[in-house]
């Protein structure tokens, strides 16, 4: 998610690789994307990518470590008890 509106246009329009109607509408469509954020489990700030390429690797391995992803590990515990 971009840190701001302002930022995220500034980005899209100094690539200068669209059209004004076309970085409007890749507006219109982040904030009804940025609208349903509050629908997922992690929210990811891109100011900075190597702050935001931290923040993905922690969010994937820390999938893996739920409760869900260690079922085999905790049956395999039990078993052994």
């Amino acid at each position: 998610m971009p840190p701001t509106f302002a930022i995220l246009a500034k980005r899209l329009t100094g690539r200068g690789t669209d059209s004004t109607e076309v970085i409007q509408k890749r507006l219109d469509k982040a904030r009804n994307e940025i609208e349903q954020a509050y629908l997922f489990d992690y929210v990811v700030i891109n100011e900075d990518l190597d702050k935001a390429e931290n923040d993905l690797i922690h969010i994937i391995r820390s999938r893996g470590l739920t409760q869900s992803a260690q079922q085999e590990s905790i049956i395999r515990v039990l078993a052994d008890a």
